[in-house]
């Protein structure tokens, strides 16, 4: 991202890249390396000390008025990048119009959120959690960017989180729209993402999944295997939440957090444990909750001698039940 925004205002030192919930300024660090001045905003005080520690500027607080007046008061923004924040805001109206408020007049917003397409093709009902207030297509979001000056002049997928859409705002009137935004409203029209329809039968294929997992475990649990999972991320406690899966069925989730290990996941009893233990419990099963990482994680495990050594086999849960051998199976 800091290359793309290099390659619009090749001029860096004379440009002010803020990023939106900057957590401890790992974009923004790239941003500098390129001559960027730069500032963050985040509203977690211990992400916060640390960014400004390690030289990158940072404001302690949430994204609205009065941190837009702060920006403006240093110089208008050049590029404002907002990346999985914007699905957790209640207030979109008031971010977008204090996005626009601090934008330069030659300046760029880019937003980058769970593509709502992406989350009905890929039947991806786990991503919906607590954090989550909104679910985005392309069309309401340039009709949302256009009530506050805002134009969308560009929007593409990004691989994270199952499927992203970035997307390119600039002041109304100052850019074209590419074809790419025409594109991707057709696509929506096309799928049907404005029918109820297409949400009844997302509804069908989510049950469909949870009946075919729940089947899943009770017949390893008849048979006296052991299952595990790996990774105690949210998506995987709306699942196992949904499923009605408790510690019955599934022994233990491995995660390689230290603040997580010891605990237990939200709701469903299953202990959180360190990943010393596939080796010690050798689980005839791990099942992957974070399957965006899925290729990351059976590397690893793949490296576990006692895992490999009892033929243990990975399970996906989504968008259908798979058992895979190996990551050539992916």
């Amino acid at each position: 991202m800091a290359d793309e925004i290099l390659s619009y205002y090749p001029d860096a030192k004379n440009s002010l890249v803020v990023d939106i919930a900057s957590n401890d300024g790992c974009l923004l660090k790239e941003c500098q390396k390129k001559g960027f001045r730069v500032l963050g905003v985040d509203p977690a005080k211990n992400l916060v000390d640390i960014a400004n520690a390690s030289g990158t500027p940072t404001i302690c607080d949430f994204w609205g008025g009065k941190s837009a007046e702060e920006i403006i008061r240093r110089g208008k923004a050049r590029v404002i990048t907002a990346t999985n924040v914007f699905a957790h805001v209640h207030d979109v109206k008031g971010f977008v119009k204090n996005a626009s408020t601090a934008l330069a007049d030659d300046g760029l917003v880019i937003f980058e959120f769970h593509y709502g397409r992406e989350l009905l093709d890929k039947t991806a009902f786990d991503t919906i959690y607590h954090e989550h207030l909104s679910y985005f297509l392309l069309k309401p979001v340039k009709m949302l960017f256009e009530k506050h000056g805002l134009s969308v002049f560009d929007a593409k997928i990004m691989p994270m989180h199952g499927g992203a859409l970035r997307v390119y705002g600039v002041k109304t009137g100052r850019l074209a729209p590419r074809p790419s935004v025409e594109k991707f409203l057709e696509d929506e029209n096309t799928a049907g993402l404005y029918s109820l329809e297409t949400y009844n039968e997302f509804a069908k294929r989510v049950e469909k999944i949870r009946k075919d997992f729940m089947g899943f475990l009770q017949k390893k649990k008849k048979t006296g295997k052991i299952v595990a999972g790996f990774g105690a991320a949210a998506k995987g406690n709306t699942l196992l939440n949904y499923c009605g899966v408790n510690n019955k069925l599934m022994s233990f989730i491995v995660d390689e957090t230290p603040e997580k290990q010891g605990l237990f996941y939200a709701g469903t009893g299953i202990p959180i444990v360190g990943i010393e233990e596939i080796e010690k419990r050798k689980p005839d099963f791990i099942v992957i909750l974070p399957w965006n990482f899925a290729a990351e994680i059976i590397g690893k495990v793949d490296n576990i001698k006692g895992f490999k050594d009892n033929n243990g086999k990975y399970v996906i849960p989504t968008p259908q039940v798979r058992i895979l051998n190996s990551i050539t199976d992916l």
